[in-house]
């Protein structure tokens, strides 16, 4: 909702929340009222640097300038027309690594998640593998904290001794705002050194990975407040007085409260640049393949058993440069909307496997890379399009079954979110494939609305995230779409053509 729509609405004395989502290539503020409307939204851009082969890291110049710049945005607006700030509440990318000395700034830049330098640290952790998983809930993986942190320790041993933390983001920003070093157990639980059973740091886990636990922050509950502003930050941001900072928990465990999933067998996909397949558990769950990852949801006390399919969006991106992208175009994907429903279901026997920059759940194959099946003279754009769309919908089933079958809970409905469920043609298309009904917040900021209802019950502003999620289903439009049966028969042949070709051995060995 915009500002204008919210003003009329608007009681003098209302209160807002401040939710900070930080993303991977930007930062987003939304002013977020009582009924889950956004007020005002600021976003700022920030830049990833490659400086060599498996190497993506960022300046933490450029994204503390952009932190305060929506943060100031946000509070310029609210305290222009008297509203009351409550709060911020944090949620964010998982996974990076940044070192800090002692007042929380960075010694060098931050390790993004993306950064796959330290595989050969994972390699060598590979005859730990079953006991790493069945303490931590997930594989070692050059993705995830811990054998980050290892390789800053052998590759830069200097700058490993005078770190006092290695943090997050989300921790980063947390001590920007309060001077409070903490990690949210949601957020640990992503690092590879968190026991998820006994729920804390792990002593055998630092062992084996070399790291120092002083260099970790204390533990807290999510959804904890973590501090209170500054009297720096107060003057900056035009704060009256300090409010509570809030660890909402990290960004794709926000998404799947945002969405609802509070209780055991419900699922979500957030669908970006990548999917994330959630289903919610009340305790840890084990994967016999160790191919999903379980991990501390965003709800105290729950679990999620998180699946993944690791490129989407960007296998989108990739083919409407190559095939559909103009200047001329109103936005960046419209001739490719147009292509993709042009051609028939089934896009004349033409199959894709989308798996362009390797193959999650429940494979773990980073090695395997996209293909076009049975590609013939017959074959046009259309159908390229119609078949990435396909293809796309195969991998979500498969990523969200496999979810399902680990919580040992049935689908009865999956909730979406991200930038892919813009287009209705898709979700539509995901439902045929699922035959389950597939549902959307309009809004589509599930991440966003998870961090609000955090804060929302942590400050007892509502008794409960469930009642939390019930002001968000009274006031927020959803979208339903119904499974067709029509194709289903021809969906399903699909389905078994893809996985079969990406499940065979020479598929591996290529």
């Amino acid at each position: 909702m915009n500002g204008l729509a919210w003003k009329s609405r608007r009681r003098e004395g209302d209160i807002l929340i401040i939710v900070l989502d930080i993303g991977t290539s930007n930062a987003r503020a939304a002013l977020v009222d009582a009924r889950g409307d956004f007020v005002q939204v600021r976003t700022k851009g920030y830049a990833l640097s490659y400086p060599s082969t498996h190497a993506v890291e960022m300046d933490l110049a450029e994204f503390e300038g952009a932190i305060w710049e929506v943060l100031a945005g946000v509070a310029a607006y609210a305290r222009e027309r008297t509203i009351k700030i409550e709060a911020i509440s944090i949620t964010g990318q998982r996974s990076s690594v940044i070192p800090v000395d002692e007042e929380g700034t960075a010694l060098g830049p931050a390790l993004m998640w993306q950064d796959t330098r330290a595989k050969y640290l994972c390699d060598r952790q590979l005859p730990h593998l079953e006991n790493i998983y069945s303490i931590a809930g997930m594989r070692p993986s050059p993705v995830f904290s811990a054998p980050k942190m290892q390789f800053l320790k052998v590759q830069q041993p200097e700058l490993y001794a005078r770190s006092h933390k290695l943090v997050g983001f989300c921790e980063y920003t947390l001590h920007m705002l309060t001077h409070v070093f903490a990690t949210d157990l949601s957020i640990a639980s992503r690092t590879c050194l968190f026991d998820i059973t006994n729920r804390r740091w792990s002593e055998y886990l630092l062992e084996l990975f070399e790291i120092d636990e002083e260099k970790l922050c204390p533990l807290v509950e999510v959804g904890s407040i973590v501090g209170h502003t500054t009297e720096q930050v107060n003057r900056r941001l035009g704060l009256r007085k300090e409010i509570p900072v809030i660890s909402a928990g990290g960004d794709q465990q926000c998404a799947a409260l945002g969405l609802g999933c509070l209780n055991p067998g419900d699922y979500m996909l957030n669908e970006g640049s990548g999917m994330y397949a959630i289903g919610l558990s009340d305790k840890p769950v084990f994967d016999e393949q160790m191919s999903t990852n379980c991990n501390l949801s965003a709800t105290a006390g729950k679990y999620i058993i998180e699946g993944a399919v690791l490129s989407a969006g960007k296998t989108m991106d990739w083919l409407n440069n190559l095939l559909f992208a103009s200047p001329q175009e109103a936005h960046p994907y419209e001739r490719f909307t147009v292509a993709s429903r042009k051609a028939a279901p089934g896009a004349q026997g033409l199959r894709f496997s989308v798996h362009m920059a390797g193959k999650g759940t429940p494979l773990w194959d980073p090695s395997s890379r996209g293909a076009l099946l049975n590609l013939s003279l017959v074959h046009t754009k259309e159908d390229i399009a119609r078949a990435l769309f396909e293809g796309l919908a195969v991998s979500a089933k498969e990523c969200v079954d496999h979810v399902a079958k680990v919580n040992g809970r049935p689908v009865d409905v999956v909730r979406i979110s991200g930038g892919l469920t813009n287009d209705t043609f898709f979700n539509q298309l995901q439902a045929d494939f699922f035959q389950k009904p597939v549902e959307r917040y309009l809004t589509g900021q599930a991440t966003t609305l998870g961090a609000w209802v955090s804060a929302y019950a942590t400050l007892g502003l509502a008794q409960s995230q469930e009642d939390c999620i019930r002001i968000l289903d009274k006031n927020i439009q959803k979208q339903r779409y119904l499974p067709s049966s029509v194709n289903a028969a021809l969906y399903q042949q699909i389905e078994a053509e893809i996985l079969q070709y990406e499940n065979t051995e020479q598929r591996r060995n290529i």
